[in-house]
């Protein structure tokens, strides 16, 4: 008999307890679960986070949620390990590993529930394993209006909700909610759906009578989602010594964000145009804009532009952006780093099995560390991220001499170059004639023997000399 059948005639909370920690134990080694293992495993999670809600622990009257709570971390725990396991599955996905996966995530909200059960607190509830965490805490109508919450770990997570007379659609039916904050460093439905997401959370409410279905709302809630810094984009590091530099980059997306990092060594203003299919000017553009951007709340890297679809109107194909840096060249080389990417805000759309973009879209404070989502209604978020090649062009080599003069760091530079194109040319000059000399003959010190006579013969490129004596015949 199998753990899973084994689990199936427990009803009394001691045993449910152990079996808890049972299936934390068997499923520590996520790597080594097979299949079937892992379709075991979260259908015993399932059941076992159905059967202590409905079960309460008699073993301590005074704090009954303290059994609970130890039973329903195991179970968290458990829920990291197989979450791991089925990520690390490999193979064309079929209906086992489907049904594993929507197990395993139909537990979530209960053993949510559990660890939240009898707490008085107004402290929030958190835990968290290397990759899943997650933090409870009670709301109502008086303080979720535009409370901000954040989770720290694995990624960073952070939530913004709404004004007050928007949330006022559910809220006054439901004075006291429970805020579930979940971050995952990886994507669960990466079997389900191909689309390449680098950062999920989920963010939902729930009442006595269940999770409220929030969608629709006049105004978003935003929703942060941080990447791992290990990923960040390696950027295109310039010395200038002019104020202007252009970059052309090919987008081959209609619906993701284009976000454009421009940062100077000093916090010196920056202008940049944005063209298509041509290089932009101070006249003729599609849009620009001045950085370091004015933001309230200052959310994002303020050295950073957001361009949404919607300013993208021309679609995909080559864009060109001119750069203009605010910065004189007689105070010196400036550096400027400049990154671009693309990016995009997904909700996983549970009756389509698919990550979906409807309701969400991509904020101003988006930057390359985080993308800031829009949403009008609560699910699991995710967000692609993409690196776009980029060319950046400088001013040309005319423009760029003509400021030599008054620029002493780039007239060092031009007087060392010639100088030393000078001294290796006098080098040369001074070898070919040493070789020159080397040519010549050289005048005999005794004459030859009688009846013969000496020859000088030179060979060309090697400068290799022979004496060859003939001897005539009398």
């Amino acid at each position: 008999m199998g753990f899973g059948q084994a689990i199936r005639g427990i009803h009394r909370f001691p045993e449910l307890q152990q079996a808890c920690h049972i299936l934390q134990c068997l499923t520590e080694a996520p790597p080594l679960l097979s299949p079937a293992a892992q379709r075991e495993a979260s259908a015993s999670l399932l059941h076992l986070s159905s059967q202590l809600l409905q079960t309460p622990d008699p073993s301590n009257s005074s704090h009954p949620a303290t059994g609970t709570a130890t039973a329903a971390t195991a179970l968290f725990q458990a829920f990291s390990n197989i979450l791991m396991a089925l990520d690390s599955t490999t193979g064309p996905p079929g209906s086992a590993l489907e049904q594993a996966l929507e197990d395993t995530l139909a537990a979530l909200p209960l053993v949510q529930m559990m660890l939240w059960y009898n707490h008085n607190t107004g402290t929030p509830v958190t835990v968290s394993t290397p990759t899943v965490a997650t933090q409870l805490s009670s709301c109502g109508i008086t303080c979720l209006p535009l409370s901000s919450h954040r989770l720290a770990q694995p990624r960073l997570l952070d939530v913004t909700f709404p004004t007050a007379s928007v949330l006022a659609m559910f809220l006054p039916a439901h004075p006291d909610v429970q805020l579930q904050l979940t971050v995952l460093a990886l994507n669960p439905f990466k079997h389900l759906d191909r689309t390449e997401i680098s950062s999920v959370g989920g963010v939902s409410l729930t009442s006595a009578n269940g999770a409220l279905d929030v969608y629709g709302l006049r105004e978003e809630i935003e929703v942060g989602l941080w990447r791992d810094e290990a990923a960040a984009p390696v950027p295109t590091c310039l010395n200038l010594s002019a104020q202007h530099f252009h970059v052309e980059l090919n987008l081959t997306s209609a619906k993701d964000t284009l976000l454009v990092h421009v940062q100077p060594d000093a916090p010196l203003p920056v202008d940049l145009y944005l063209g298509f299919g041509h290089l932009p000017n101070r006249t003729h553009f599609l849009f620009s804009t001045t950085l370091p951007q004015r933001r309230s709340p200052p959310h994002g890297d303020t050295y950073t532009w957001a361009l949404p679809p919607e300013k993208l109107w021309p679609g995909p194909g080559r864009y060109h952006l001119m750069a203009v840096v605010a910065w004189s060249p007689e105070q010196g080389p400036v550096g400027v780093s400049v990154t671009t990417a693309t990016t995009c805000c997904y909700f996983w759309d549970q009756s389509q099995r698919a990550w979906a973009t409807g309701g969400c879209q991509v904020g101003p404070g988006s930057d390359m560390s985080s993308t800031r989502c829009l949403c009008n209604h609560l699910s699991f978020f995710g967000s692609s991220f993409l690196v776009v090649p980029r060319t950046v062009r400088l001013q040309d080599a005319g423009q760029l001499l003509a400021r030599v003069p008054g620029n002493p760091v780039g007239a060092a530079l031009l007087g060392s170059l010639l100088l030393a194109f000078g001294l290796a040319g006098l080098w040369a000059w001074r070898s070919d004639r040493a070789d020159a000399r080397q040519t010549a003959a050289e005048p005999l010190l005794a004459p030859p023997p009688s009846g013969s006579s000496l020859h000088l013969l030179e060979q060309g490129p090697g400068k290799q000399q022979h004496l060859v004596q003939a001897q005539q015949k009398s």
